[in-house]
């Protein structure tokens, strides 16, 4: 039986409900998809982490993929 999980991602600025989802290891594939994404657009030498609880196996949470993403000095615009 193959199994599926739903990710839904989303910006909220008033976070009134707190749903709490247990790790599922994907989040890993999930995150260097997006990374793939972000270095594409932005070139390779973007530094980009995956943090919060998805980063951390065991770890439950949101279920939201957080990314910070840094762009080297060269590639600001001023």
């Amino acid at each position: 039986m193959e199994k599926r999980h739903n990710l839904q991602i989303s910006i909220q600025l008033d976070m009134r409900e707190y749903v709490f989802r247990k790790y599922i290891p994907e989040y890993r594939a999930f995150y260097a998809s997006e990374k793939k994404k972000i270095i594409k657009a932005l070139g390779p030498t973007t530094k980009i982490e995956h943090v919060g609880s998805t980063a951390v196996p065991d770890l439950g949470g949101k279920g939201i993929l957080d990314i910070v993403v840094g762009i080297p000095k060269s590639k600001k615009r001023r």
